[in-house]
């Protein structure tokens, strides 16, 4: 995901469905340039991740804040909203808590 083998601008959307929260922080700004460069402008990008709600004591991927993602994704795309959710896991009877977010590439 860091270098992906597709055209500039090869699609309309791109959904992120577990990924970013475990980039390092060094990686994050790498996906974020890679996932601009292969939407079409006005794209769409959609990305759930684990937020820093989320309890640790069970491990897992290093969890993220709201400014983590306003900061990683804001110099090439609009951001439309980050709203709180949850996220289905085998380790949670009601989901572990997580972002929505929802951006459009300038």
């Amino acid at each position: 995901m860091l270098s992906l083998d597709f055209e500039d601008g090869s699609f309309d959307n791109v959904v992120d469905s577990g990924l970013f929260h475990i980039f390092t922080d060094k990686d994050r700004p790498v996906y974020a340039r890679e996932v601009a460069r292969v939407l079409a402008s006005g794209g769409r990008y959609l990305m759930l991740c684990f937020s820093e709600k989320e309890p640790t004591d069970w491990g897992g991927p290093r969890r993220v804040t709201k400014e983590e993602i306003e900061k990683t994704f804001s110099p090439a795309f609009r951001i439309n909203y980050i709203k709180e959710t949850t996220f289905a896991t085998r380790i949670h009877a009601s989901g572990g808590k997580a972002y929505l977010t929802s951006a459009t590439k300038f």
